[in-house]
């Protein structure tokens, strides 16, 4: 996996990942990981925008067993689809990762995809 990465920050202090990436072979991806030089350990997103072409499958985990994703977004080979797009947003009540040892935000992803996550990190 070669996934293109783009990272930044909000007006507001809140922090963004985007990613992409074409005819992706099976992988997983580490895209944010926690901040050791500080006290506030556990990451919380805010927002998640996933989009993946046909063949394309993309899902987001906290990092620790990426048994269960937190979101997943599958175009499942589907062609009369094109290209499938989803977007949560949880505005001002993030999803908190409260996984202190391992936390940070991976992907598991195939094929063609795209997206975008609206990150912070609290106490």
């Amino acid at each position: 996996m070669a996934v293109d990465i783009t990272t930044g920050i909000f007006q507001s202090g809140k922090k963004y990942v985007s990613f992409s990436e074409v005819g992706a072979g099976a992988g997983t991806q580490l895209l944010v990981s926690k901040d050791n030089t500080t006290a506030k350990q556990h990451g919380q997103i805010y927002g998640v925008w996933l989009g993946c072409a046909t063949g394309g499958d993309i899902a987001v985990f906290d990092g620790s067993d990426k048994g269960v994703p937190l979101v997943r977004l599958s175009a499942g080979g589907d062609v009369t689809i094109g290209t499938l797009a989803q977007h949560w947003d949880w505005k001002d009540d993030p999803v908190d990762l409260t996984n202190e040892d391992g936390t940070c935000i991976c992907i598991s992803s195939t094929g063609t995809f795209q997206g975008f996550i609206k990150y912070g990190w609290g106490v």
